[in-house]
C-alpha cells in the first residue's frame, strides 16, 4: 500500500491533478473534510468511483478520520485497476 503522510499528502495536491477522496460516512464528512474533497463512503466506492474518474492512472489520494476505512478504499479501488492511489497514513484527525 503506498501510505503517505498528512504532510506528503499536500506536497502532491499542490504538485498535481490529484483527486482528493474522502471516504467517510456522510454525516462524519459534514463534521471534518479537506478542502477540495469529493465524498464517496467507502461502503460506495464500487459504485461510484467510476463517476469521479474513468481513468485508472488518475492520481487518487484517499483518507478518513483514522485511516482504517481509508485503508479498505485502497484495497478495493486496487481491484478495480485503480494503479496511482495514495492513503492518508493514520487520517486526519489531530
Amino acid at each position: 500500500m503506498n501510505n503517505i503522510s498528512y504532510d506528503q499528502a499536500i506536497e502532491l495536491i499542490n504538485l498535481n491533478n490529484v483527486i482528493l477522496l474522502d471516504v467517510q460516512k456522510e454525516r462524519d464528512y459534514q463534521k471534518k473534510h479537506l478542502l477540495g474533497s469529493i465524498n464517496i463512503p467507502v461502503e460506495e466506492i464500487k459504485e461510484k468511483v467510476i463517476n469521479v474518474t474513468p481513468d485508472k492512472n488518475q492520481i487518487i489520494i484517499v483518507y478518513c478520520l483514522k485511516g482504517i476505512r481509508s485503508e479498505a478504499a485502497v484495497d478495493m479501488l486496487k481491484r478495480l485497476g485503480y494503479n496511482n492511489i495514495y492513503n492518508i497514513q493514520g487520517g486526519i484527525e489531530k
